[in-house]
């Protein structure tokens, strides 16, 4: 028997990262570990606990959380759990990908030209999702559909769109083109001003 048996590990954004996770069970086990990087590299994250995050020790398991306040370090960041047993052995979780929204400094209104926005409908959605993209200036625009456990799903490029408005889509489909099974999808859309998310609702 596993010293734990996890049901879900995912980080959502609210004023900071919280990171989430869920088990069935727990044996033998001491506690968990949090580690941070800005790319998907493990081998030289940062660990998050000064000391270890003791484990309740329930048979039918517990759940959850960590609030992580420096999230300034990228719009993207990746995070994985390790159990720890009494007896020493470990496990590794994730990663969990925490999307950072932008935010944008205080300044003085922009003049209607310049302002840019991102519109999804309809929204929840059955078999294509439709976007309405304005830009502010002439740029490559990157498109990213992440699930809910942070996985990427689908991603592509515009190498050069024409500042204002835009009509993109997305068919549901994964890079491989395979149907998406229903559930939240967040769309992340990268401009050369501003990076907007979306919740996505399929059905």
């Amino acid at each position: 028997t596993l010293p734990v048996e996890l049901t879900s590990f995912y980080a959502t954004y609210s004023n900071g990262g919280n990171i989430y996770w869920n088990t069935a069970s727990e044996n033998n086990l001491l506690g968990y570990n949090l580690y941070r990087n800005s790319n998907l590299s493990l081998s030289n994250a940062v660990k998050l606990n000064a000391a270890i995050i003791p484990a309740t020790g329930c048979a039918t398991g517990n759940n959850y959380r960590y609030y992580d306040s420096d999230t300034a370090l990228s719009d993207t960041l990746y995070y994985w759990l390790e159990s720890v047993s009494y007896s020493g052995f470990t496990q590794v979780f994730g990663p969990a990908v925490l999307i950072v929204p932008f935010t944008e400094p205080e300044t003085p209104p922009l003049p209607p030209d310049k302002i840019e926005y991102l519109s999804a409908y309809p929204n929840p959605f059955g078999n294509s999702v439709f976007l309405e993209l304005k830009i502010a200036f002439p740029a490559p625009v990157t498109v990213k559909v992440y699930n809910i456990k942070g996985q990427l799903i689908r991603n592509w490029e515009y190498p050069y769109l024409e500042t204002g408005i835009h009509h993109l889509s997305w068919d549901g489909l994964d890079n491989k083109q395979r149907n998406t099974t229903s559930g939240i999808y967040l769309m992340v859309v990268k401009t050369q001003e501003r990076t907007f998310t979306r919740k996505l609702l399929k059905m």
